[in-house]
């Protein structure tokens, strides 16, 4: 591999992601009827056929989470340190500002569109 490699591969994601966005943008620019209506078919399409996939899939992880918290494996410790960096009102606090902020950039951009 040449040392270039990593280059090539940043400009490419940025390149994808900038022309799936651009695109999108102007199908919804030329037609928002008909790409409302694709969407909404595409979305109950893939609910239809993955939903129960997706459930069973979210109760096989919950079991399997479940599992491990109870097993041997539940006390086991990641790292080299006997105490952590971080204390736990910390590590709670930037697990809800996660949250929040995950939620509120998914929320901006789908509010919009929740309303046509």
């Amino acid at each position: 591999m040449t040392s270039d490699y990593p280059l090539k591969r940043d400009k490419l994601v940025p390149t994808l992601t900038i022309g799936f966005i651009t695109s999108f943008i102007l199908a919804a620019l030329l037609d928002l009827d008909r790409f409302k209506a694709l969407i909404q078919s595409l979305f109950s399409a893939s609910a239809n056929t993955f939903g129960p996939f997706w459930q069973w899939l979210l109760v096989l992880n919950l079991a399997t989470a479940l599992c491990l918290a109870v097993s041997r494996y539940g006390k086991l410790k990641l790292g080299n340190q006997n105490t952590p960096d971080i204390g736990t009102f910390r590590w709670l606090a930037m697990i809800m500002c996660t949250l929040l902020a995950g939620g509120g950039v998914f929320w901006s951009a789908a509010e919009p569109f929740s309303t046509l």
